[in-house]
């Protein structure tokens, strides 16, 4: 063959598959700028999460209950449920609760097991040691729960910084500024609610049932620490926006997800709660809000503010707020 018209057609070549060589760069890049992402998960990249991939088998590292570590061989057709429920019934778990060993990250257990590849799973009993207390106390029960569901509320927000906080950094996809601004405000939440559970517990330590006080914890910095949160998320999710048609961005969070139950966004996303529905359906009154506020040092009982009344049903709360509204209805229904 001349060697011209080979030189020709191998540059002919080259010029049809630009697109192949930007997949790949991009690709080879974004293994090689963040090495804990697995390669051999790169290939799965078009399948759905929901759905299983090729029948293989892989092993999997599962710290048990007991804390010691087991091996087992899992199938990638089973799902996360399927391949743990002989270890959960060796070990009589009566609640139980999966999340990923390094993040602690929820684990969603109705998605594939091939997803976990790579990861080590955490089995715990999730089943709480409620105090006797708490049969005859209904405060105290609903005091007790609120920390409980509380620290539960402080993991999941933690775990978004190694899940998605320290890779996209890595990987540079927000400017440094915004990147600090976004996982910076969720640790300052979650420092914020680990601080209210602790002086919740320290009045359960002391706990009398005829002078116990709570409200006073929800003090102004609490609401404003949600206030900027607020502000964040705002921005937070204009990036996201942004972010929406950025190939890498989007397989970086797919692969950090991993079997893990929550989207980076969906992290975010876990402080708000409109309080509003609330009041409508536990059909609280004007008396009851003012309370809580007056408990909590706002003004004075009888002294409702239009517009902190507003902000209070508009704000973002923590899911766990629940109890310390059942706590109001129960200081007011006999």
């Amino acid at each position: 063959m001349d060697p011209a018209a080979a030189a020709a057609g191998d540059q002919g070549m080259r010029k049809n598959r630009p697109g192949l060589g930007r997949r790949l760069s991009r690709r080879l890049s974004l293994v090689t700028r963040v090495p804990n992402l697995l390669g051999e998960k790169i290939r799965a990249e078009f399948s759905s999460r929901d759905t299983p991939r090729q029948n293989r088998r892989f092993e999997l590292s599962v710290i048990a209950p007991d804390k010691t570590q087991k091996i087992l061989t899992a199938v990638s057709t089973q799902r996360v449920w399927e391949l743990v429920e002989l270890l959960i019934a060796e070990y009589s778990v009566q609640e139980p609760q999966l999340r990923l060993a390094g993040s602690r990250a929820e684990v969603d257990p109705d998605v594939s097991a091939d997803l976990l590849e790579g990861d080590i799973l955490l089995v715990e009993e999730g089943l709480r040691n409620l105090h006797p207390l708490g049969e005859t106390d209904r405060f105290y029960r609903e005091t007790e729960s609120f920390i409980l569901d509380e620290l539960e509320y402080v993991i999941a927000l933690r775990s978004a910084g190694e899940l998605f906080g320290s890779p996209l950094s890595r990987m540079q996809c927000f400017e440094l500024e915004d990147h600090q601004y976004i996982f910076d405000s969720i640790t300052d939440l979650a420092n914020t609610c680990q601080d209210l559970a602790e002086q919740m517990r320290a009045v359960l330590d002391t706990w009398n049932p005829d002078t116990f006080k709570i409200g006073h914890l929800f003090s102004k910095q609490v609401w404003e620490q949600y206030d900027s949160y607020q502000d964040m998320l705002r921005k937070a999710r204009q990036l996201l926006r942004e972010k929406a048609t950025d190939d890498d961005f989007n397989e970086l969070c797919k692969l950090r997800r991993g079997a893990a139950k929550h989207t980076l966004q969906s992290l975010m996303e876990l402080p708000l709660y409109i309080s509003c529905v609330l009041f409508f359906n536990m059909h609280l009154s004007v008396e009851l809000v003012d309370w809580l506020f007056w408990e909590a040092g706002y003004f004075e009982l009888g002294k409702v503010d239009t517009m902190l009344m507003s902000v209070f049903m508009l704000a973002a709360l923590s899911p766990p707020f629940l109890h310390i509204m059942g706590l109001v209805l129960l200081k007011f229904v006999p």
